[in-house]
């Protein structure tokens, strides 16, 4: 954000409150705290609201005007900033004020309204403020999950009325505890704490906070996943010539070790598109329509209780929605597509994230969701940010309206379309990766009505997190632009041949094309994170976006591919087929299960192959607990052996040489771990749990597949600090049978976790990754035409009964009577007559194990 021109204000407290030239707020800052959850770019509005209501004579309000943010004169000095409006169609005149205050922790944001006509007015005001009130990595991380550890105590006072006070719950660094109070100083009559209470879900359609239209806030407490506090201000009527002036008072404490209670109270004493545009949301369809677009069957739909229809099942595997269905639901609906074969990391795959609500793609990424992203991501479900990721705007008349919620949005597991039905014109939109090059395509087509004018922008992250670091970007003549990460970015860093392109399917379709200056109605380059495309009056038009590994040079011949391939219409990537159907039953459960396996399928291929979610954009890695749960259960259920073998062996590769904080401590695994380049990021400490899952998964594997010679596989370890590979291997058959011979001792005060050393020293081995072989004489036939990707073979004889084992795990571990091992993912457990199954116990200590079944 260095190059957004902010004009910042601060105090001797530590306090900082920066704005965009726009008048929008951008921060409220504490040295490292962030007080406010949102950072809007430079050519959008916060989340941070500020209205005034007028009322003629019912308890409803007749309508509303912002007092603050973009659209406003507006300006700025070292110690207040200022706005200046008359809302049209009203006679007031209104300045807005914020000043820090000039020693204490604290701000107020005052209104002064002029009634300049000839009648009584009678008014009030809404303020709105978004709360993050933590580290601003913790809150920028992800603003639903910081949203939840805010402890928000709504009060009533005798004098101020209702009062918000918010306290962070999680300590940050320095163990601090962020505190907020928000008043109004002349008394607030209702007040909320969730911008799901403000804004309300049918957000996305009406683009309208659903406050301004309410008799009152509701006044009530919800801890959910949008942290604002909300106060209306008490009513009042203005004379004619009357003037009046309400002030809404916010106090700050850096740590507050107490939760907060009532005596707490005593702490009070440019425009762009994105700011002006109206939306273009999709009329609700008729029967026709329904039948036109999808024609044929539908299954399972749903309706409401007008009978209208809410969401359905067509084709193959298609989900589509409503618009009614979108602005009911309190989850987005939305899709995560990536290109290429989506059975394993691959640090060449473009992905990206698209929602019904008009977000055609975000959080595009080469290989990493989280570092090596081209468009930013989503942080608000309700469509508050209007600029984040790929959007499109279509000129209606002189204006351009954005498109927002359609009138029908249906998801394939390869593809998602958008269907808008507008006052003069059908327009359908739809986005899918490709399967051989890391690419995707966004097709815009006019199917009914005139041809159009779009508009299609992107707000670029070029890195992780938006705003964090400048990238570059280099417009071609031939209609497309060239994007690389800022040079002090994670991706930069690592992966420095890393470059990205947008680019029109056919230049010809193009009017202009640049950055953020064709945003702005003044057409002035303010150097903002944007590109954008605007097209001439079309029929249809397509962009494409791509990245590469192979430096800006290979940009030019990437590109040509994409648009060759988007001419040549070829199919788009898509997830594993599931492996099964339940086709054909009249039973109505199993038909609804049949409709989620394609869906069960494409979230598990997405969850391993490229980790992150729509709400929980973040990951890029693999949770140890998590793949080996999951995807593993569900790549045995499809016979998909070789890919669970891949899976173990990267897991077993990842535990750790020695404990992270003492080399004399066996090691165990990471809660979760990046892949190269970036395994050097991960977290070396894990829950208790964790150490048990890969030994139970390992078991899974061993039973459905009888690959037995597996536990004759060499794999390596991790040196925790730094995490790195460790270059040795050993194999489990060769420590088990050694330590069989040699039993280690059985308390768990004295045991020693004798194969776990630092990888510096020469021996014994580091700890076995797993068990040990199966008993002499157990079949095992790996395929020969492919190695390490095993056949299934006859099952051999299983233990006998007296033993008390699992088929799989007496396959694993030597037969009764049962020798004692040491195990450095477990605690001690006493030896029992026979093999009956040891539980697990919390990792940390030195640990043996006896019996058979880990």
């Amino acid at each position: 954000a260095a190059d957004f021109q902010l004009a910042e204000l601060a105090a001797a407290s530590g306090l900082r409150a920066q704005f965009l030239p726009s008048g929008a707020l951008f921060a409220l800052r504490h040295h490292e705290t962030m007080i406010n959850q949102l950072l809007p770019g430079p050519a959008e509005d916060g989340l941070f609201r500020l209205f005034v209501r007028w009322f003629d004579g019912s308890s409803a309000p007749a309508g509303c005007a912002p007092l603050a943010g973009p659209g406003f004169a507006f300006g700025a000095d070292d110690r207040t900033a200022t706005w200046r409006s008359t809302p049209a169609g009203r006679a007031l005149d209104c300045t807005t004020t914020f000043r820090l205050h000039p020693q204490k922790p604290a701000w107020a944001w005052r209104v002064q309204i002029r009634n300049t006509g000839a009648t009584p007015q009678t008014i009030d005001l809404l303020h709105a403020q978004d709360l993050g009130l933590a580290d601003e990595a913790a809150v920028r991380n992800n603003e639903a999950y910081a949203s939840q550890y805010l402890d928000l105590l709504p009060l009533a006072d005798a004098h101020l009325g209702h009062v918000i006070l918010a306290r962070q719950n999680q300590p940050m660094a320095g163990g601090r505890r962020p505190w907020l109070a928000l008043a109004c100083a002349q008394g607030a009559a209702a007040c909320c704490t969730d911008g799901w209470q403000f804004f309300g879900s049918d957000h996305r359609l009406t683009g309208e906070p659903a406050a301004v239209r309410l008799p009152a806030l509701p006044s009530r407490r919800l801890q959910y996943e949008f942290a604002l506090g909300g106060l209306q201000s008490r009513p009042f009527t203005l004379a004619p010539g009357a003037a009046a002036e309400i002030t809404f008072i916010a106090a700050y404490a850096e740590d507050h070790p107490a939760a907060s209670s009532a005596a707490d109270v005593a702490a009070l004493g440019g425009d762009t598109l994105f700011t002006r545009a109206g939306w273009a949301h999709g009329r609700t369809p008729s029967t026709a329509d329904w039948s036109a677009w999808f024609p044929g069957p539908r299954r399972q739909q749903e309706t409401d209780g007008d009978g209208r229809l809410l969401s359905f099942f067509h084709g193959r595997d298609t989900h589509v929605v409503s618009r009614d269905k979108e602005a009911l639901v309190a989850r987005p609906h939305g899709h995560i597509l990536r290109s290429g074969d989506s059975g394993w990391i691959d640090d060449r795959q473009f992905g990206l994230t698209c929602y019904a609500a008009g977000i055609f793609g975000a959080q595009s990424y080469l290989g990493n969701p989280s570092l090596a992203r081209l468009l930013s991501v989503v942080r608000n479900h309700l469509n508050v940010a209007r600029a984040s990721g790929q959007r499109i705007f279509v000129r209606s008349g002189p204006d351009w309206r954005q498109l927002g919620v359609p009138s029908a949005f249906a998801m394939e597991p390869g593809a998602v379309r958008w269907i808008y039905r507008l006052t003069d014109r059908v327009i359908e939109a739809r986005v899918w990766c490709s399967a051989g090059e890391p690419a995707s395509f966004l097709e815009i087509k006019v199917t009914s009505g005139p041809a159009a004018e779009f508009l299609v922008t992107h707000q670029l992250a070029l890195g992780a997190q938006e705003f964090e670091c400048a990238g570059e970007i280099e417009l071609h003549d031939d209609g497309w632009i060239a994007a690389r990460p800022g040079a002090e970015s994670l991706a930069a860093k690592h992966l420095p041949a890393t470059a990205f392109a947008l680019a029109a399917a056919d230049a010809a379709d193009l009017a202009a094309y640049g950055g953020d200056e064709l945003l702005y109605f003044d057409g002035t380059v303010r150097h903002g994170p944007y590109a954008a495309f605007r097209t001439k009056a079309v029929a249809g038009c397509a962009f494409i976006m791509l990245g590469t590994v192979q430096g800006r040079a290979a940009l030019p011949a990437a590109v040509a591919r994409a648009r060759a391939e988007y001419a040549a219409t070829l199919p788009a990537a898509r997830p594993p087929a599931p492996p099964l159907r339940l086709r054909g039953t009249t039973d109505a459960g199993t038909a609804r299960l049949d409709e989620i396996l394609p869906w069960f399928t494409h979230n598990a291929a997405i969850h391993l192959s490229a980790p992150h979610g729509l709400e929980q954009y973040g990951g890029a890695a693999w949770g140890v607990r998590d793949v080996t749960q999951g995807s593993v259960e569900w790549l045995l259920a499809a016979g998909e052996f070789a890919t669970v073998r891949r899976i173990l062996t990267t897991v077993f590769e990842q535990q750790y040489a020695h404990h992270p904080k003492d080399p004399a401590v066996a090691g165990c695994w990471p809660q979760w771990f990046m892949f190269p380049p970036f395994r050097f990021i991960q977290q070396t400490h894990s829950h208790g749990d964790v150490c048990f899952w890969p030994v139970k998964a390992l078991c899974d594997y061993l039973e459905a597949s009888n690959d037995l010679a597996f536990l004759r596989t060499e794999t390596g370890y991790t040196a925790p600090v730094p995490p790195t590979a460790c270059g040795r291997t050993a194999t489990a058959s060769s420590i088990i049978a050694r330590r069989a011979s040699s039993p280690a001792p059985r308390s768990s005060t004295t045991a020693t976790a004798t194969g776990t050393t630092p990888c510096s020293r020469p021996t014994p081995p580091c700890a076995p990754a797993w068990s040990a072989p199966g008993p002499s004489g157990s079949p095992t036939t790996p395929s020969a035409s492919s190695p390490g990707s095993p056949a299934r073979p006859a099952r051999p004889p299983g233990p006998s009964a007296s033993s008390g084992c699992s088929s799989a795990c007496a396959r694993i571990l030597p037969a009764s009577p049962c020798p004692t091992a040491s195990w450095p993912a477990f605690s001690s457990m006493s030896p029992t007559a026979g093999c009956a199954r040891s539980s697990t116990r919390r990792t940390g200590s030195p640990a043996s194990a006896t019996g058979c079944c880990p």
